[in-house]
């Protein structure tokens, strides 16, 4: 069974701009979906441990906090968070069995290639898993992605 999806992007812009795109709070508004448009403040603590909380929504009638938990930071190069955020979604304090997210920037001739891989732990069952995938978790990290694909665009 497939347990890892990998999304790799090409970004018109250094790896350490790409990497401030996800670490910055001012600039994280390109991981919202809807209207973009920032309602609440995000909240991101920068360190193995810390916190990034986010509202994210959908529609009108969709809204919720999302955000991940930092496992590894190695600027400008590598973040490694488990999705999710306590009382969101998906909500570590019951998906302690999330995905892990491990986003790696690698530098080329003025511009960095992404890597985005989602894994999911040993621990977590295949049926889990599926329904992870069953989610649509594929085309919605796709759309969000995409949107910082679009952000240095020239």
């Amino acid at each position: 069974m497939e347990r890892t999806l990998t999304l790799t992007r090409i970004l018109d812009a250094p790896r350490e701009l790409v990497f401030e795109a996800w670490t910055d709070p001012t600039q994280l508004d390109w991981f919202y979906s809807g209207n973009g448009e920032v309602t609440q403040p995000i909240q991101l603590d920068l360190h193995v441990g810390g916190e990034w909380r986010q509202q994210m929504i959908i529609d009108e009638d969709t809204e919720y906090i999302t955000g991940g938990v930092y496992l590894e930071i190695v600027p400008p190069e590598r973040i490694v968070y488990r999705f999710g955020a306590v009382g969101g979604w998906p909500d570590l304090a019951v998906e302690s069995d999330g995905p892990i997210i491990t986003v790696q920037l690698n530098e080329l001739v003025g511009s960095t290639e992404m890597l985005v891989t989602v894994s999911f732990p040993d621990g977590v069952s295949d049926a889990r898993v599926q329904q992870w995938f069953d989610t649509g978790i594929r085309d919605g990290l796709g759309q969000t992605i995409d949107r910082l694909v679009e952000k240095f665009r020239g």
